[in-house]
């Protein structure tokens, strides 16, 4: 069955390329399953036939209505377990799955696989499911007071349940597999039994406190969480779990229970009129017809839920403009732990070195060392060659100008002494004494 999975795809008029992701998902899912728990006789058998019956709901979906199709899915259910029920290699000791959660796998893989064909195919099922989903839009008046619901909003615990069961009911849509819807059903269904709960933690006797919520007081709630999430394709959704789902899981059981409640609810929605509500039928038809807004008193105990949910609203993100400016506090606090610790390693890192260096470290630092000397040995010797040669110009410098000195004055003392023998008889001729003589005599030579 695994070699050949492909060549079957093709044979039944299944091409890979066509299934969607889930499809995908599913028939991986569904053919490990038969692999990894059942013999392989086995598991060739049930993968032949459901690909089989996948086949023929494909050929014929334009042929036989709705219920015919329910009719056949619903007969190879039934012949399937009854085929397993007694096959020897079901039923053999080493195979550790039973019957029941074969069928599941089956009921699961059929419903993914075949979806686009079994759910909402006819035009008058989407005609009934826009016009539902119309009278729930007009309905959207009618809140908890009307229902005579036993909820409790003031308190917060009730609103957020009830809003997860909200979210629960519309989340049905989303999945293909019967087993899935119901499931979100089962959920919002224990969410609404919560709120219940917690609406009777507030009354005094604690026998009414401890007692569970009956059936006619989870009824109501349902309906309201249909009227105020109005979930896309409800009614397909609900005659899709009735026609392919395993007929244990909607007779029988807790999602029994939940569906048949489901069913109840919206056909009740589908059947509201003032009488339901207990209430004059103008008034019912003015409000449902969006000609008056009811009155905001206490037996609408919904109208202030707006308010509180934007309180509430507001306070969690408060709440959450804390934590992130905590969270960024201690991001800055923890980078600056990392540089800190960062410095600290790299600092005992080079201690480390320093102490214990290797012997590459050491040599190419005593090398460094005998570079570093060798460099100061060349400046010293540079430095004693450029103070002795400026040492010995400045003596060269002296011995010149001491001689050139020497010589300057035995010129001028010569120089002096022809002068006077040349200028006295002249002077004493003129009647100049010889002390003005002299001085002259002085001036011309200092010039």
């Amino acid at each position: 069955v695994w070699s050949s999975s492909l060549a079957d795809e093709y044979f039944y008029g299944f091409r890979r390329r066509d299934l969607s992701e889930e499809s995908h998902a599913a028939r991986d899912h569904f053919s490990e399953y038969l692999k990894k728990n059942l013999p392989t006789t086995a598991a060739n058998e049930i993968w032949r036939q459901t690909r089989h019956a996948i086949s023929k709901i494909t050929e014929q979906q334009n042929s036989i209505s709705m219920d015919d199709l329910s009719a056949m899915v619903q007969h190879f259910y039934q012949f399937q377990s009854d085929r397993m029920r007694h096959s020897s290699l079901i039923n053999d000791a080493n195979v550790r799955v039973t019957v029941e959660e074969v069928m599941a796998e089956i009921e699961q893989y059929l419903c993914v696989r075949a979806y686009s064909t079994l759910f909402c195919a006819r035009a008058d099922e989407e005609v009934a499911d826009l016009s539902l989903q119309d009278r729930i839009r007009s309905l959207n008046w009618v809140t908890a007071g009307f229902l005579e619901t036993t909820l409790d909003f003031t308190r917060q615990t009730v609103c957020d349940k009830l809003d997860e069961a909200i979210t629960e009911m519309i989340d049905i849509n989303s999945h293909r597999g019967a087993a899935e819807k119901l499931n979100c059903l089962v959920r919002c269904s224990k969410m609404i039994f919560e709120a219940l709960k917690d609406s009777r933690s507030g009354l005094t006797s604690s026998s009414i406190h401890s007692a569970p919520a009956s059936a006619d007081e989870y009824l109501p709630v349902l309906i309201y969480v249909l009227l105020k999430g109005n979930p896309p394709l409800i009614q397909s959704n609900v005659k899709f779990i009735s026609r392919f789902a395993l007929p244990s899981r909607v007779m029988s059981g807790e999602s029994g229970y939940y569906f048949t409640n489901l069913s109840c609810a919206l056909q009740f929605i589908q059947n509201m009129n003032a009488e339901s509500l207990k209430m004059p039928r103008e008034e019912f038809e003015a409000y449902t017809s969006g000609h008056q807004v009811p009155p905001l008193n206490e037996k609408n105990c919904g109208c202030n839920q707006a308010i509180r949910s934007m309180e509430n609203s507001l306070s969690q993100i408060r709440e959450l403009l804390g934590r992130q400016r905590e969270l960024a506090d201690r991001i800055q606090a923890f980078e600056l732990r990392v540089q800190r610790e960062n410095d600290e390693f790299l600092s005992e890192i080079r201690d480390i070195l320093n102490e214990y260096p290797s012997a590459e470290l050491q040599r190419f630092s005593e090398q460094i060392a005998q570079e570093e000397e060798l460099t100061l040995s060349a400046c010293s010797l540079t430095s004693s060659s450029v103070e002795n040669s400026r040492t010995s110009s400045r003596d060269h410098e002296e011995e010149d100008d001491s001689v050139g000195g020497l010589n300057i004055r035995r010129v001028v003392s010569a120089v002096t002494e022809t002068l006077l023998e040349v200028t006295t008889p002249e002077c004493e001729q003129k009647g100049i004494s010889d002390a003005q003589t002299t001085a002259a005599v002085d001036d011309h030579s200092t010039n």
